[in-house]
């Protein structure tokens, strides 16, 4: 059964707008009983929405919890001390903002490896967030990493209609990172509308992300029903 992955990063972003404290804990441990199987936060060094506070509760009440960083050293250091179930390196964001992009490896690929070291010294595992692109996957694979998670948004953007080309990149990377015995997710920008096509891309795919769409979902069906309708997409 393909896992299911809700990032609340989405209201992370609501709580900063409107100056409401929202239990990130407890809307967690509601998607857990609604059949969620994963919470995600992601974070970079410029980003003042998300507290550490946020990060260790989820830490200590989510024992599936998988926190997004760019590779840099002050972001290993709150990994470890936060010690997540997953860890996944990203794109750092430069803007200050809840959005990310896939780690390209081919620049980073020095930054990456002391990062890699020093989570698997404490027994973090860890994955990437990389593009659907062959040669990024080699990367992934060049570097060590035995987890990625193929990166939607470029297909998910477009009209139905346009999607082809996207999609078949997405079949390709996949069926390569497979071919390299990857375990291989995907996420950025799925909703309701979109995910059946992406998806039906990827069908090796063991876990899905999908972020503010469930969260305004949840607004008008409730959290428990949203979860169920996604998962009923997915599985």
């Amino acid at each position: 059964m393909t896992r299911c992955c809700v990032s609340l990063n989405g209201l992370v972003a609501w709580r900063d707008a409107v100056g409401e404290e929202i239990d990130l804990a407890g809307i967690a441990a509601l998607v857990d009983l609604a059949g969620g199987d994963r919470i995600r936060l992601s974070i970079s060094e410029n980003q003042t929405g998300i507290r550490e506070s946020d990060l260790q509760r989820l830490a200590q009440s989510v024992p599936l919890f998988e926190l997004c960083i760019p590779p840099s050293q002050s972001m290993l250091r709150l990994a470890l001390e936060v010690r997540p179930g997953r860890v996944l390196l990203i794109e750092e964001d430069r803007y200050g903002t809840s959005s990310y992009g896939p780690l390209n490896l081919h620049k980073a690929d020095a930054e990456v490896a002391p990062i890699l070291r020093g989570l698997s010294d404490a027994d973090i595992p860890t994955g990437a967030i990389v593009a659907p692109e062959l040669d990024h996957v080699k990367a992934a694979h060049s570097v060590g990493l035995r987890s990625i998670e193929l990166y939607t948004r470029y297909a998910a953007d477009l009209p139905e209609e346009k999607r082809g080309p996207e999609l078949a990149r997405l079949t390709d990377a996949s069926m390569l990172a497979a071919k390299l015995r990857f375990d291989v997710s995907i996420g950025g920008g799925l909703d309701f509308r979109n995910v059946d096509s992406i998806i039906n891309a990827v069908p090796m795919a063991i876990q899905v992300t999908i972020g503010r769409s469930i969260l305004t979902r949840s607004l008008l069906v409730g959290i428990d029903r949203a979860i169920r309708d996604f998962r009923s997409l997915v599985s």
